[in-house]
């Protein structure tokens, strides 16, 4: 339900100003089959350490992320949308909606133009993560 309720909180005229603004921004550009907007939607760092900046590397890959991604969007449902502070923020989607193996974690790093989608491998929502957890702003689940 609260999936639901987030995907309709985005304004389109500022699509990035909101996790879930984003993700309803990148997951529309996934069913509409727009690779560009979709790239539009990845942060400067994820962009950089993925790809290497390359826009057209990203576009030879599109047609093989494409299936996977649209499953995904079709499926997920978000149960929790968390800023961590004014740099990171995380969606968590509802367990049973996850395929098998599948993160239940969206990462978001704001660019200067906003929340963007990110990997936590990205340097930077690493680095952002690592100075969070130091000041106190967020401390990582403990291991069971």
């Amino acid at each position: 339900m609260l999936g639901l309720l987030l995907w309709g909180c985005s304004d389109d005229a500022q699509p990035y100003q909101s996790l879930a603004g984003t993700y309803r921004t990148y997951s529309q550009a996934v069913v509409d089959d727009e690779p560009e907007r979709v790239w539009a939607c990845f942060s400067r760092g994820y962009r950089e350490h993925s790809w290497d900046n390359d826009l057209d590397k990203w576009l030879a890959e599109w047609s093989r992320q494409r299936p996977g991604r649209l499953q995904s969007v079709h499926r997920l449902q978000i149960a929790q949308e968390r800023i961590i502070n004014h740099t990171l923020g995380f969606l968590q989607f509802d367990e049973t909606t996850l395929a098998a193996g599948e993160s239940p974690f969206f990462y978001f790093y704001r660019d200067p133009d906003g929340w963007k989608v990110t990997s936590h491998l990205d340097p930077l929502f690493r680095q952002a993560l690592e100075e969070a957890v130091a000041e106190g702003e967020y401390s990582l689940p403990s291991a069971p």
